[in-house]
């Protein structure tokens, strides 16, 4: 959005008229770090998990770094909804529609023949 002075303020919440191939691969993203099929970028260090420079330049301040007691706080942060947007410059909004709708979809498909008995 542009305000009068022709400044733009980007926001993952008020992203609008985003494009659907973003809002897309968010969700393939998103559904793969969860499902742990992908993911994030960084390495472990005496047992703590950093991200690479690029998606930590997008974690938020509020987010504590690795500690002993929470190896993985920055693993567990990059798989949420709010940092994948965040990576692909698209509202939360947006991300958690897709989700939904496909989520919606999968539920709709119907069962494969395999589990029904053969006949004679």
């Amino acid at each position: 959005m542009a305000n009068s002075q022709g400044n733009t303020a980007a926001t993952t919440q008020s992203t609008t008229n985003t494009n659907p191939l973003a809002v897309s691969l968010a969700a393939d993203v998103y559904g793969a770090r969860q499902t742990r099929i992908a993911h994030p970028s960084g390495r472990f260090v005496q047992n703590r998990f950093y991200l690479n420079e690029a998606e930590m330049s997008l974690v938020p301040a509020s987010v504590p770094p690795p500690s002993k007691r929470f190896p993985f706080s920055l693993l567990n942060y990059a798989r949420t909804k709010q940092h994948v947007a965040t990576i692909f410059g698209v509202s939360v909004d947006e991300l958690r529609a897709e989700v939904k709708r496909r989520n919606a979809q999968r539920n709709r498909t119907p069962k494969t023949q395999a589990a029904q008995p053969a006949g004679n």
